[in-house]
């Protein structure tokens, strides 16, 4: 990973060999050294890990703040599409991490936006809400199913 970092000429063959190496400590390396790399060949890396169902999910928030650092046009397609792998209230942090990268992306685009952020979800990111009190009585009413609405800012 370093030699790629270095731009060494055999960094490159390395860091992609990296990406898919079994130890994750290994695989997350090199997907950091991805996020800072100038090679062509990052975006195609990173966009295949996010396409990925069965990436760990520590790597692969790993490639979504890669992507996020990367800033680049090519990896929005992927991102939202592992929208669609980490669907449900387990994963609302990595759709969370998600958004952020494509908010970044935008913004490191002006006049290119990668998408709508209204597009990219109902207009809003779902998480738990916390109990709320009841307008008939005193107490605190939990309500275990209700969802809280947090605006995305496009």
């Amino acid at each position: 990973v370093q030699l790629a970092l270095a731009e060494v000429p055999a960094g490159s063959t390395l860091l992609k060999e990296s990406v898919s190496d079994p130890d994750p400590r290994v695989a997350a390396a090199a997907l950091e050294a991805l996020a800072r790399s100038t090679e062509t060949f990052s975006d195609a890396e990173l966009a295949a890990v996010l396409r990925e169902p069965k990436t760990p999910l520590e790597l692969f928030d790993t490639a979504v703040m890669a992507a996020e650092e990367r800033k680049s046009l090519a990896l929005v397609e992927p991102l939202i599409g592992a929208l669609e792998i980490f669907r449900g209230r387990e994963y609302v942090e990595i759709r969370q991490g998600i958004v952020k990268a494509v908010t970044a992306i935008n913004k490191a685009n002006p006049g290119r936006k990668a998408v709508r952020m209204a597009s990219l979800l109902p207009g809003k990111i779902t998480a738990p809400a916390a109990p709320r009190a009841s307008l008939e009585a005193a107490s605190v009413v939990p309500e275990p199913k209700e969802m809280i609405s947090v605006p995305i800012v496009p």
